[in-house]
């Protein structure tokens, strides 16, 4: 392997890694865990603050 070839797999591998972490945010952000109902979370008006 050339260095030029690793530099690019390496700088794609991070690019995917960044990737994934954005939509998994961003999913996470339109559905937050434990606000599903069955989770027995309290609900907003129970909670402090």
């Amino acid at each position: 392997m050339t260095p030029e070839f690793q530099s690019v797999a390496a700088l794609g591998i991070v690019a995917l890694t960044l990737l994934a972490f954005a939509v998994r945010a961003w999913r996470r952000r339109r559905r937050p865990a434990g606000c599903g109902g069955g989770c027995a979370c309290p609900s907003v008006k129970f909670k402090r603050g």
